[in-house]
């Protein structure tokens, strides 16, 4: 999507972070996502010191928000899950380590594996399976079905991660790095929290679509949401109520009404 690569362009530039957009489907499965791993890898090998990978269903929303904290974190793989799960593929830092080019290759390697595909694969590995014995792969990823919503859930997460494993990655609270749309007007907290990324992870196809293009401009400021160019008005007002927003369709309503 055109929108969300000027976005992710946009703020590589801010913070002076190379960006990479790659689409290929290098890894020559039936489900495209599996190429993360082997893209990452790449950039991994031709020297970067750290790849943050971003989902194109994914925008930042903050310019503000720098991603500087994630890797003084020290960790080889920092990540954050959702309210069902350790970890969300959509994003994560890699650290330029064996151990993450380890991980990784390892995760590659868990396949056929069709819950969640390379999503799965990496909770496979989270949750202490190994990628030469398959009859570990059920237990392991049924073990990450974990929350992550908050600092109390993730302490509880990387308690249940191998003490050798553990001491290598990093699981945050969901917001710091996986904001979701879903259920309807996500986003708009999201953005009112002051959250760096927004994922329309759960939304439909045409869904996403009309929503990357709706928020692919946003830069934190959360007059964002409330934009009263002649153009925009009725169009706003009518996306709110919409989604439900009939409180704050009336109060802008008569608030428009007082200052005009």
């Amino acid at each position: 999507m055109e929108p969300a690569r000027l976005n992710h362009q946009r703020y590589c530039a801010r913070h002076g972070y190379t960006y990479a957009c790659l689409e290929e489907n290098i890894a020559q499965r039936s489900d495209p996502t599996w190429s993360k791993i082997p893209h990452v890898l790449n950039l991994l090998q031709q020297g970067a010191d750290f790849v943050f990978w971003m989902d194109a269903d994914s925008l930042f929303i903050s310019d503000g928000a720098d991603l500087q904290w994630a890797c003084d974190l020290n960790k080889d793989f920092v990540f954050a899950g959702d309210l069902n799960v350790v970890f969300n593929a959509g994003h994560f830092l890699a650290k330029r380590t064996d151990w993450t080019q380890q991980f990784l290759s390892d995760a590659f390697r868990i396949h056929p594996w069709t819950d969640w595909e390379d999503n799965g694969a990496m909770m496979i590995l989270l949750g202490g399976g190994s990628a030469e014995d398959p009859s570990t792969w059920r237990r392991s990823f049924e073990a990450m079905k974990v929350p992550t919503r908050t600092q109390a859930e993730c302490q509880v997460a990387m308690s249940k991660l191998l003490p050798s494993l553990a001491e290598h990655v990093e699981v945050v609270p969901q917001h710091l790095l996986n904001a979701y749309e879903w259920p309807q007007g996500g986003g708009k907290m999201a953005l009112l929290r002051g959250d760096p990324i927004l994922h329309f992870a759960g939304c439909s196809a045409v869904a996403k679509q009309d929503l990357v293009a709706s928020f692919a401009s946003c830069n934190g400021d959360p007059s964002f949401l409330f934009d009263w160019t002649a153009g925009k008005r009725t169009e706003i007002l009518e996306r709110l109520a919409n989604q439900g927003f009939v409180t704050f369709r009336l109060f802008f309503l008569k608030m428009n009404q007082k200052t005009t």
